[in-house]
């Protein structure tokens, strides 16, 4: 037999795993290593470069979705009472009506508002072609509806509800109207007013005409056998006579002088409050706030205000949030107003420009202030000295725990610039339109002539040619066309201007010198467009649409959110 007998080998070495070789470990060449490092970084420079295109992805949403809020803000400013109208002007404060601009020799229309396709509609850049864009030169607003107030001081006042454009250097003129709406006035065949039975739709009272009226107009007249009419034609008082379109030739059989329908006419008086106010307060044009002291007015009295507007600031107002992260001062914490677009312009002496209001006694207290360079504000100014931060992230913080007894803290307003170019702009349909050649011919500012209201039929082609400026809006027209056969009237068919002006042919001699012109093909009651010739005779165009725009620079380029609702109205479209 033989026997195995084991022994324990002890060796400073451990054994090796099950599996081991005696193969020497291997290690990575440099040039692996070189090839590894190359494909590491050109995967990892793929996907930096993903990062640029998303940020910039994101921070165009967020100023879209900022633009979106600053647009409905100013909507529900403006309310269910948009001014009368917003028109073209030239530069400076000389408010004349313009309706083109020489380029190289060549017109084009100086601001189209509603047009993506125009090259004008926005500045191509900053500051180059600023002036004849749209920002830049469609901002003469006619009609917005105000209520005088009036401080605890006795100080009557309005507020706008966009930034008014001047300063000392370039002062603007503002125009406060009354309008009052008319019974019992009388119309002839011949067009002339009579006023002698004529009261105040308000009150009852007799009519008393005052100093500078215009009286606006809705009256019918006879074309060729067919019944035509016009809204709110401008009169002026030293005539008292309507002027009906040198277009419209005579009825047929009866005389030039037989046009007019004769009977009581809807009419509306508008005067001047007094002579204009010349606006040279830079502070208080960006707050919108016009004193009206000394003036023939009331505290509660409903008013028209003219001005220009500065596109370039914008203005935001409401009751700002208390803040209640902050340590409270007094009885009442600090409050804060979020701002519309970040990166708020700060470097100037007075870059932002506020106006809080407190009511005491039933009556309101305004205090205005204004910073810039990191300025500091305190004590009766109501108002913290917001950091660098705070501006560039949009909010400005107000102090309102240092009110009177019996003072209460009402809101306020803000008006600021930013440093990426925001701009805010609002765009109407004028409230109503009138053919070309009717009323006054004067085309300048506040005398009657209201040029962009103007539009041109073409019954031939069942077409409507308005300024180009009002391309993009979109209008309530009542017209009767006929088949052949059956005639039918549409009542306040809402159609939209075609939003490119074009450059047709047989426009009357002044109407647009520039040559161009937005049009309005009219439809029947199916949608589709009228044949040559069906149109019969139109009874009234009035504006339907009201829009805000808020634009901002993307890089080099603007871009920009519309926002758009209807005057209180619309909508009504009936078939007769």
């Amino acid at each position: 037999m033989i026997v195995f007998k084991s022994r324990t080998l002890h060796s400073p070495n451990p054994p090796r795993s099950w599996g081991a070789t005696d193969a020497p470990v291997r290690a990575f060449s440099l040039l692996e290593v070189s090839i590894a490092l190359a494909i590491f970084v050109f995967g990892a420079l793929a996907v930096v470069r993903i990062f640029p295109g998303a940020l910039k992805i994101i921070t165009a949403g967020g100023d879209r979705q900022n633009a979106i809020g600053l647009n409905r803000a100013a909507l529900v400013r403006v309310g269910n009472e948009p001014p009368l109208a917003v028109y073209d002007t030239k530069d400076g404060s000389q408010w004349d009506w313009q309706d083109g601009v020489s380029v190289n020799g060549v017109f084009e229309p100086r601001a189209v508002l509603g047009s993506a396709r125009r090259g004008y509609s926005l500045p191509r850049t900053n500051e180059a072609d600023f002036d004849r864009s749209a920002l830049g030169s469609l901002r003469a607003i006619v009609g917005e509806r105000a209520t005088v107030a009036q401080q605890e001081n006795g100080d009557l006042f309005v507020l706008t509800q966009f930034p008014i454009f001047g300063d000392s250097l370039d002062p603007t003129q503002v125009r406060v109207w009354k309008r009052e709406a008319l019974e019992g006035v009388v119309i002839d065949n011949a067009g002339l007013l009579n006023f002698d039975n004529a009261r105040y739709a308000s009150s009852g009272e007799p009519f008393v005409p005052p100093t500078g009226a215009i009286y606006y107009v809705t009256f019918r007249y006879h074309d060729n056998n067919a019944l035509w009419g016009v809204k709110d034609i401008p009169v002026l008082a030293t005539t008292n006579t309507v002027v009906v379109p040198d277009a419209a030739p005579a009825e047929t059989g009866p005389s030039a002088s037989t046009r007019v329908i004769a009977g009581n006419v809807t009419t509306t008086c508008a005067w001047p409050v007094e002579a204009p106010i010349a606006a040279n307060d830079e502070g208080n044009n960006k707050r919108g706030l016009v004193g009206l002291s000394g003036t023939a007015i009331a505290a509660g009295d409903a008013v028209y205000v003219d001005y220009q507007a500065d596109w370039g600031w914008i203005l935001q107002a409401g009751v700002p949030d208390a803040v209640p992260e902050q340590t409270p001062t007094g009885a009442t914490r600090p409050r804060q107003i979020s701002l519309g677009a970040p990166y708020i312009e700060d470097r100037a002496t007075n870059s932002i420009y506020t106006l809080c209001q407190t009511r005491k006694n039933g009556k309101p207290n305004l205090i205005e202030a204004s910073w810039g360079e990191n300025q500091n504000l305190s004590g009766s100014q109501k108002l913290y000295t917001p950091t660098t931060s705070d501006l560039r992230a949009g909010r400005v913080t107000f102090e309102t725990g240092n009110l009177a007894a019996g003072e209460t803290f009402a809101g306020a307003r803000v008006a600021f610039r930013t440093r990426d170019g925001w701009a805010q702009q609002l765009s109407v349909a004028a409230s109503a339109y009138k053919p070309f050649g009717c009323g006054p011919s004067t085309p300048s500012y506040l005398e009657a002539g209201e040029p962009w209201r103007d539009y041109v039929p073409d019954a031939t082609n069942a077409t409507l040619y308005f300024h180009a400026s009002e391309a993009g809006k979109s209008v309530l027209v009542t017209y009767s066309y006929t088949d052949g056969t059956m005639q039918t009237t549409l009542r306040d068919r809402l159609l939209t201007i075609e939003d490119d002006a074009s450059q047709p042919t047989g426009l009357p001699t002044g109407f647009a010198p520039s040559g161009y012109a937005a049009q309005l093909v009219l439809t029947d009651a199916n949608g589709d467009a009228l044949a040559p010739s069906a149109l019969v005779s139109i009874s009234s165009v009035r504006g339907a649409s009201v829009s805000v725009r808020t634009a901002w620079l993307d890089g080099s380029r603007y871009t920009q959110s519309f926002l758009t609702s209807m005057r209180a109205g619309a909508g009504s479209e009936g078939v007769e």
